[in-house]
């Protein structure tokens, strides 16, 4: 018998399956925390370019606040001393204008209630509402023109520090020539009262081209956001002062509100998105830088980490696979085969096949003791049941033989008692004519007296054949019941063969015992191996080696399961097979219980002949009485002499005929006797 689809191929396609399902789940969670790990480090990398390129920034504004800061150091310096002069603080802001190339600008303002312009009466450097606002800018070729400017005291410039009494980077804007330019503005004190805000103009046009020459991770970008959301050095030109409208716009705004970095993934081409909140000293507002981290840089390591990851975990299930399969072939498959080979070999009645394995301690071993005790049950029930089929058949034609010479000895032995009855009818009514004929004759008495003994010898002899036949039918009952004694032997020969194979299934059962012992260590060394690699979880690098030998514990445990699963299943068949030896042999048992019921009611008609012969006894003894009352009366046919000579030529030759008929009743139940002993 070819096996395909073996236990071997089933195991390995099996643990195949669940090792790659294992491997592609171990590649999942790896690749999962690769990835957070990854995006992590990444993360942070980013963060510090962050961080370096805020760092240029806030050099950059750094500088502006130090230029504002020291301006209105000065203008309160020459306040305090009592001697300033309008145009002295006209002078501090050329002088600082000139002083910084970076400067786009240097200005004052008098407060909206024209504190300075009452501690310093003139007109010089006021705007149109009289208001002291003197205001330097750098021209095209670098020289400085005067200008003033209005306000109304609402503007973010003013209206900041006045309100905190610190310097303040405001809202950068577009001037009238398109230059992006912001405010440094500071207040100026006298006696701790805000007299005038001074301030400078920084423009930040060479923030695009200072940030555009970043290149974070070879093709990453870096841009910078105002405390308003609004592009200070955009992704693409012309969108300078827009507002934020990419990714997560609500992410960017929380950031520039509570100063807390954000990455947002999902960036243009899969980029990853940081937006790192900063400040520098005396600013006192927020700007965001904007780093785009290519894709590819996460997504390199997290290749390249699954890529490793794969090709060992292939390697593993190559060596696991290979290992399977060589060993179910060796411990499983080959020796099941031979067991398939002998349960055949069992099956078509070769009981001479030798049963290999046998001196194995594992379960092959034990499926082949027990294949052993099946051979040796199978072949004595096979012989039992043979010579239970030779011993039924031959009970079997001696009861028909019985059953058809009881038939023919009732037919003949009826017909005889018909005769003998008739002839004894004719031996009544000539009886009746002798004594009718005996009171006409005396003469003839003596001979009609001896006539009637002799009738009344006949008649004794009769009543002689039939003891004997009566002897035989209970001879006939004896035999009967010994019969039924052979069949009560067979009924319990066959309890006993339906016990060794009770016992049979018993050791069945008692292998499945074992199974499931098996079983339940495999599970428990499952448990311990799962118990293995959680140490060696915790332990760490320095435990990998442990789960590896752990897993492959586990793993050798699942498969001992699943080995001793199938064997259960064969297990299972065997028993099925034991039941079917048990329905068989129960069969067999209630055919010997018909066949020994059969024999009862053949012995309860022996016992009703026998019954009936008794009766044909007792009519015979009370023929011989008429007779015997004949004799006794036979005086009277003494007065029938001619009558007496008629009747007793009758009688003689009814006498004749049945003495005739009585030796062929003796020999007809000689020959009964006869075929009854032949047949027993």
């Amino acid at each position: 018998m070819t096996i395909r689809n073996g236990l071997s191929n089933k195991l390995m396609f099996a643990t195949g399956a669940a090792v790659t399902a294992a491997l592609i789940g171990f590649l999942g969670v790896t690749g999962w925390r690769t990835a957070d790990r990854v995006r992590a480090d990444v993360t942070q990398l980013a963060i510090k370019e962050a961080q370096v390129a805020a760092n240029q920034v806030g050099i950059q504004l750094t500088e502006a606040v130090s230029a504002g800061t020291a301006m209105t150091a000065a203008v309160t310096g020459l306040l305090e001393a009592g001697s300033a002069r309008r145009t002295d603080l006209v002078s501090v802001a050329r002088a600082t204008a000139l002083r910084y190339p970076n400067l786009y600008g240097a200005w004052m303002a008098d407060t909206v209630d024209r504190t300075v312009g009452t501690m310093l009466p003139g007109t010089e450097a006021v705007n149109p509402k009289g208001v002291f606002t003197p205001y330097w800018t750098k021209n095209a070729s670098g020289g400085l023109d005067f200008s003033t400017f209005a306000f109304d005291g609402s503007e973010q410039w003013y209206r900041g520090p006045i309100a905190s009494g610190q310097s303040l980077v405001t809202e950068p804007y577009l001037t009238k020539r398109g230059d992006l330019v912001t405010s440094i503005t500071a207040p100026v004190t006298l006696g701790g009262r805000i007299v005038a805000i001074g301030g400078v103009d920084i423009k930040l046009d060479m923030l695009p081209t200072m940030l555009g020459a970043l290149h974070p991770f070879g093709s990453g970008r870096v841009m910078l956001l105002s405390q308003g959301g609004k592009w200070l050095s955009p992704p693409t030109k012309g969108l300078e002062m827009k507002p934020y409208d990419g990714i997560g716009a609500s992410e960017v705004t929380q950031a520039l509100a509570d100063g807390r970095w954000r990455a947002l993934p999902g960036g243009p081409d899969g980029a990853l998105r940081l937006i790192y909140p900063f400040s520098a000293p005396g600013m006192n507002t927020t700007w965001a830088m904007v780093m785009d981290v290519p894709a590819q840089v996460i997504a390199q390591p997290i290749y390249a980490q699954l890529a490793e990851t794969a090709t060992g975990g292939l390697v593993v299930l190559i060596v696991v696979l290979v290992t399977i399969y060589g060993t179910t072939k060796l411990l499983i498959d080959r020796p099941l085969t031979r067991s398939v080979r002998t349960i055949e070999a069992l099956v078509d009645r070769r009981y001479d096949t030798v049963i290999a394995d046998r001196d194995r301690t594992d379960e092959i071993g034990a499926i082949a003791k027990a294949l052993e005790i099946f051979r040796d049950k199978s072949r004595q029930a096979e012989l039992l049941a043979e010579a239970q089929e030779a011993q039924q058949r031959n009970q079997l034609a001696r009861a028909e033989t019985i059953r058809s010479h009881s038939q023919a000895f009732d037919g003949k032995v009826s017909t005889l008692t018909e005769a003998v009855l008739k002839l004894v009818g004719d031996l009544d009514t000539a009886s009746t004519t002798l004594k009718g004929g005996a009171d006409a004759t005396t003469l003839r008495s003596t001979s009609v007296a001896a006539a009637s003994e002799q009738a009344s010898a006949n008649v004794g002899a009769v009543a002689s054949a039939a003891e004997q036949l009566l002897a035989s039918v209970q001879e006939i009952g004896r035999q009967i019941t010994l019969s039924t004694e052979v069949a009560a032997s067979a009924v319990v020969q066959a309890q006993d063969a339906k016990g060794k194979v009770d016992a049979l299934a018993g050791v069945a059962g008692r292998i499945s015992e074992v199974i499931k012992l098996i079983n339940s260590i495999a599970a428990q060394t499952n448990l311990l191996a799962l118990n293995a690699t959680i140490e060696a979880a915790r332990a760490g690098p320095a435990g990998k080696g442990f789960a590896v030998v752990a897993a492959e514990v586990k793993e050798l445990a699942n498969q001992t399961s699943r080995a001793t699963d199938e064997i259960a299943v064969q297990i299972a068949a065997v028993q099925s097979g034991t039941g079917d030896a048990v329905q068989i042999i129960q069969d067999i048992f209630g055919t010997i219980e018909r066949m020994s019921a059969i024999s009862l009611s053949i012995r309860e008609a022996t016992d009703q002949q026998g019954l009936a012969m008794h009766e044909v006894a007792r009519n015979i003894q009370e023929a011989s009485m008429g007779t015997l009352e004949v004799s006794e009366n036979i005086s009277a046919v003494s007065r029938s002499a001619s009558q007496t000579g008629e009747t007793a030529g009758v009688v003689s030759s009814a006498a004749m005929v049945l003495q005739g008929k009585s030796n062929e009743l003796r020999g007809e139940v000689l020959s009964f006797l006869s075929n009854i002993r032949l047949a027993s």
